[in-house]
């Protein structure tokens, strides 16, 4: 599952256990939506539910703060986000773990997996998962 690999992935490269907490949780709207309209799911309705979910459950604020800009554009990460740099490393970590796995788009496509020269290597051909 790409949410197990993005917190193994956040393990190895940060000693914050917040990044691997976040990772994990990451398709939280997914989970949610599997739940309730398994054949009526999409990326859109997946982040609105994590920011219903977030709320609601009153996760707390760091968490939340992580989960709700992992699709958000840089500027908006910079303006509004409490810890930019958590919510730029977990968005590496699920953009290195969807890469190797099924994409569900909660976050962009086009941000980068580097981790300061740590090197995320698999075994796994895309789309299978350990």
């Amino acid at each position: 599952m790409a949410s197990s690999l993005a917190a193994a992935i956040a393990r190895v490269v940060s000693s914050d256990p917040r990044a691997w907490l976040a990772a994990l949780v990451a398709p939280l709207g997914w989970y949610g939506l599997a739940a309730c309209e398994p054949d009526n799911a999409t990326a859109d309705k997946a982040t609105m539910l994590t920011r219903k979910l977030a709320r609601r459950w009153q996760l707390p604020g760091w968490l939340a703060d992580v989960l709700i800009h992992l699709g958000s554009d840089e500027q908006m990460i910079d303006e509004v986000a409490e810890e930019p740099g958590l919510v730029r490393l977990v968005r590496r970590c699920v953009a290195s773990a969807e890469r190797r796995t099924k994409p569900l788009g909660i976050v962009p496509e086009s941000i980068e997996e580097t981790f300061d020269g740590v090197v995320i290597e698999t075994d796994w051909p895309k789309g299978n998962t350990p």
